[in-house]
């Protein structure tokens, strides 16, 4: 009973042979993907320069752009200076 299913086992898969061949391609064999995809990772660095040069007469906390904010402790004081605001994106380019 054994060796006639083996052998049953055996014929199926001699003849699913050439359909898992034809579904799945040996990458050695046969050109997957014919046409040469390049992806090229691209880092992006934006540098803002923040001139600052204002009178505060009472504490508080300036507002620089929307990640960046100044706090003033020690009022009144004159501010007079320059900030550099540093920001980075990550994009994928696919050629």
């Amino acid at each position: 009973m054994r060796a006639y299913r083996f052998c049953q086992a055996a014929l199926i898969l001699r003849d699913l042979r050439g359909t898992l061949a034809a579904a799945w391609p040996d990458p050695e064999s046969e050109n997957i993907c014919p046409v040469p995809v390049l992806i090229q990772p691209i880092e992006v660095i934006l540098k803002n320069l923040l001139p600052i040069n204002t009178l505060v007469t009472a504490n508080t906390v300036l507002v620089l752009d929307n990640i960046l904010t100044l706090t003033i402790t020690d009022a009144p004081v004159r501010i007079s200076t320059v900030v550099t605001s540093v920001t980075t994106s990550l994009t994928t380019v696919t050629r």
